[in-house]
């Protein structure tokens, strides 16, 4: 792999500031989620194509107050956690928001399938707020209704998907789950070495079923095999 500086890079008057999560859409474009409700899209090689803008200030009208998440599916809709309002948006390719559900208690993740089927890690216990009373993986259809449900670890911070429907989360090790939301097995050694985990806090698959996991604290990304070595 190699490192490329300054990608991607938008063109004046836009700017790009705080990246705070990415997702890869149609024809392979990059959609970034950063500062003030913006999202850049951008292609493979990094050129500027669009950005979406969701205001909250009185003199624009309240869509999103403070995005934290996006998932992009294969139609070109955009999920989006919007930890201000405690809501998940639906947003048609043209950027209007199409639907607003489900009301969660602190945001996670969001994975989007083949079938536009949306994944929501929903992380914290109940506050008093509606929502689940454990952190909870939850699958939705693209109309927002809920098709599956789960109790997860403790914090999961990242969700990944592999081509078979099997559900991946980042929590301190990797802890796989079946299509069903049952556990399958997990990984991760406690530690800086090579193999070992600090604090994974995301994790992609590929379609060879290879994992590509995050680490907040060693600031690197590490790949593993489908068989976790």
């Amino acid at each position: 792999y190699t490192y490329t500086e300054h990608f991607p890079v938008l063109p004046q008057p836009w700017y790009f500031a705080y990246p705070g999560d990415t997702d890869i859409g149609p024809g392979g474009n990059l959609y970034v989620l950063h500062s003030f409700n913006r999202i850049s899209v951008f292609t493979p090689e990094g050129v500027f194509l669009r950005q979406y803008r969701f205001y909250w200030d009185a003199g624009y009208g309240t869509i999103a107050r403070s995005l934290a998440a996006i998932a992009v599916d294969p139609s070109g809709f955009i999920y989006l956690a919007d930890v201000g309002e405690r809501t998940l948006l639906k947003v048609d390719p043209q950027g209007n928001v199409v639907n607003k559900f489900y009301a969660f208690n602190s945001w996670g993740d969001l994975e989007t399938d083949a079938q536009g089927n949306v994944y929501f890690a929903d992380t914290t216990a109940n506050d008093g707020l509606p929502g689940p009373m454990n952190p909870t993986i939850i699958k939705f259809d693209p109309q927002g209704n809920v098709l599956l449900s789960f109790i997860a670890t403790a914090n999961p911070d990242g969700l990944g998907l592999d081509v078979q429907g099997n559900i991946y989360v980042a929590d301190g090790k990797i802890y796989k789950y079946d299509p069903q939301g049952n556990l399958l097995g997990s990984f991760g050694e406690y530690g800086q070495n090579p193999g070992q985990l600090d604090h994974p806090n995301d994790v992609e698959i590929d379609s060879q079923g290879n994992l590509y996991v995050t680490d907040s604290v060693i600031t690197r990304i590490q790949k593993f095999s489908s068989s976790f070595s």
